[in-house]
C-alpha cells in the first residue's frame, strides 16, 4: 500500500519489500503477544528457533518489529517487558537468551543492531553460522528449510550430521 520510493528509501526497506526467504524472518515482537502486549511463550520460541537455525544452517537475518507481511510494527510491546523500557534492555535480554538457551553460546555470532524507520523502530539481529550444531535449550535442532525453521530429531538429524553439516 506504499510507494515504491517509500521501500527504496532505506536497504532496510528494500529487504523488507522483497519478502521473507531462506536468509531472512520477520518477528513481529520477541516476546509479547501482538493482541494483549503480554509475555507469550510461543512467541519467544518461534524466535529462538529461527535464530538456532540460522546458526544451523547458512546464518540469515531477522528482523523484529515487522510483521509477516512487511508492516513495520515497532518494539515498544517488547520494550514494556524488558527490565529497562528500551532498546539497551531488549539488546540485554537478547543476549541473555544467546547466553542461557543456546549451547554451545553462539558468542560472535549474532550482531543485534537497532533501526530508527519512519514507521518504528525495528531490531536487526545478524546471524552467522556456527561451525557446530548449536542446540537450543540443550537439546533441539532447528535448520532453515526453504523460508521456515525445521526441527530435525531422530534418522534425518543423524544423516544431517553424518552428511558433515554443524562440522
Amino acid at each position: 500500500s506504499r510507494p515504491p520510493s517509500y521501500w527504496k528509501s532505506h536497504p532496510i526497506l528494500q529487504l523488507i519489500a522483497q519478502g521473507e526467504g531462506p536468509n531472512l524472518e520477520f518477528k513481529e515482537t520477541l516476546e509479547a503477544d501482538v493482541r494483549t502486549g503480554e509475555k507469550y511463550p510461543g512467541v519467544l520460541a518461534s524466535a529462538l528457533k529461527t535464530i538456532a537455525a540460522f546458526l544451523n544452517t547458512e546464518g540469515g537475518m531477522l528482523l523484529i518489529g515487522v510483521s509477516d507481511s512487511g508492516e513495520i510494527k515497532g518494539l515498544e510491546k517488547d520494550f514494556r517487558l524488558c527490565s529497562k523500557h528500551d532498546a539497551d534492555g531488549l539488546e540485554q535480554k537478547l543476549r541473555s537468551l544467546l547466553r542461557d538457551r543456546f549451547k554451545p553460546d553462539p558468542l560472535g555470532k549474532v550482531a543485534i543492531t537497532f533501526l530508527h524507520l519512519p514507521d518504528g523502530e525495528v531490531c536487526r539481529l545478524d546471524v552467522e553460522a556456527n561451525q557446530n550444531v548449536v542446540y537450543l535449550d540443550g537439546k533441539d535442532v532447528y535448520v532453515r528449510d526453504g523460508n521456515t525453521s525445521r526441527k530435525l530429531e531422530g534418522p534425518v538429524l543423524v544423516k544431517w550430521i553424518r552428511a558433515g553439516n554443524g562440522k
